[in-house]
């Protein structure tokens, strides 16, 4: 039943897959509508968590098993906006909402 919830990737000259599931597409959407809204780095998010998909998908073909994309992703997420998050956390920026 899983599978009907994933998308396939088939690599060329071979018979092996990788796969991703919808909640990492869920993820995704979720984390890159944070960085938006909260005026973060919004075109790194997305190149960065989008490589790490790319990761994830060669990690799991590499190793021949199942991976959860979501830990690469979240780890994108955070490298790419460590700075403004703690300027942020450190009061050092204004929020959104003091705008």
């Amino acid at each position: 039943m899983l599978n009907d919830f994933t998308l396939a990737f088939h690599p060329l000259g071979s018979q092996g897959v990788a796969q991703i599931g919808a909640s990492d597409f869920v993820f995704f959407a979720v984390f890159l509508a944070a960085a938006g809204r909260f005026g973060l780095r919004t075109g790194l998010t997305w190149a960065a968590m989008t490589a790490s998909f790319g990761l994830t998908l060669l990690l799991s073909y590499w190793l021949d098993r199942a991976l959860p994309a979501l830990p690469l992703l979240s780890l994108a997420f955070l490298v790419v906006n460590a700075a403004p998050l703690w300027d942020r956390i450190g009061g050092r920026a204004t929020s959104p909402e003091r705008d």
